[in-house]
């Protein structure tokens, strides 16, 4: 499902009319006609401000995954809960999140580097 079906279902699954929904989002109701037949594309404000409507993350509104709230997941979608054995949660100090954000540093300026050199 693309990004302008899935604001017409939101919208529809919300029980809003065209209307009602684009003066909740502060434009017309031909302005949301447009959104949800892929004439005109939401901006950035409007894209956070239905995925806060409709609780929803991003990724789901704009059709990038089928999991409409974020959860972490692995490759094959299986959550925590589902695959716990995939999921191992480390307690880490101060120092050592520190110690791995820098070697993070490190490791990003040297690719950088790399890519840069050709």
């Amino acid at each position: 499902m693309n990004y302008s079906e899935r604001i017409k279902a939101l919208r529809k699954a919300k029980g809003l009319e065209q209307l009602q929904f684009g003066a909740a989002m502060g434009i017309s109701g031909p302005a949301v006609s447009k959104w949800e037949t892929g004439k005109a594309e939401p901006d950035i404000k409007a894209i956070l401000k239905m995925c806060d409507m409709f609780d929803v993350s991003a990724d789901y509104l704009l059709g990038r995954t089928e999991w409409p709230l974020f959860v972490w997941r692995d490759a094959q979608g299986n959550t925590a809960a589902e695959k716990p054995e995939v999921f191992q949660t480390v307690e880490l100090t101060r120092d050592e999140v520190d110690m791995l954000r820098e070697l993070l540093d490190e490791r990003a300026s040297m690719v950088k580097k790399k890519n840069a050199a050709g």
